[in-house]
C-alpha cells in the first residue's frame, strides 16, 4: 500500500543527497589523481620593497579540480589573503609580507557548502 510512497521518498532523498555529496567526491578524486591539485607558492625574484621591512610578494595559487572553492583565506604570519572564489587554473595575487612570514593556515569552502581548514606546522 505504501510502496509507491516509499519509492517516491527514496528518489527524493537520493536527489537531495547526491548534489550535497558529489562535490566532496569530485574534489577527493581530483586530489587522489593529482596530489598537487592545490598549490600555493611565491614567485621569487619579483618581490618589491614597500617600506617598514615589508615586501609585495606575488603569490600563485594553482587549482586543478572542477569544484569551485569559495571564501578562501590564506593566513600568513603578518597578513591574511582573502579570495572570494577560486576555480580551476592558475591565479596570481600580490600580498604584503615581511621576511620570515610563511603560510600558517589555508581555509576554504567546497562549493560554499563544506568548510575545510588546513593548518601548517607552527
Amino acid at each position: 500500500m505504501f510502496t509507491p510512497l516509499r519509492y517516491a521518498l527514496s528518489i527524493a532523498l537520493i536527489s537531495v543527497l547526491i548534489p550535497l555529496v558529489l562535490p566532496i567526491g569530485i574534489l577527493v578524486y581530483s586530489i587522489i589523481n593529482n596530489p598537487e591539485c592545490l598549490v600555493v607558492k611565491t614567485i621569487t625574484g619579483e618581490e618589491e620593497y614597500v617600506g617598514n621591512n615589508t615586501y609585495k610578494v606575488p603569490i600563485v595559487i594553482t587549482y586543478c579540480s572542477t569544484v569551485p572553492l569559495t571564501d578562501v583565506r590564506a593566513v600568513f604570519n603578518s597578513t591574511v589573503l582573502e579570495i572570494p572564489r577560486i576555480t580551476r587554473g592558475e591565479h596570481k595575487y600580490v600580498v604584503e609580507l615581511r621576511p620570515g612570514d610563511r603560510l600558517i593556515e589555508l581555509e576554504f569552502r567546497i562549493m560554499g557548502l563544506y568548510k575545510l581548514s588546513i593548518k601548517f606546522g607552527v
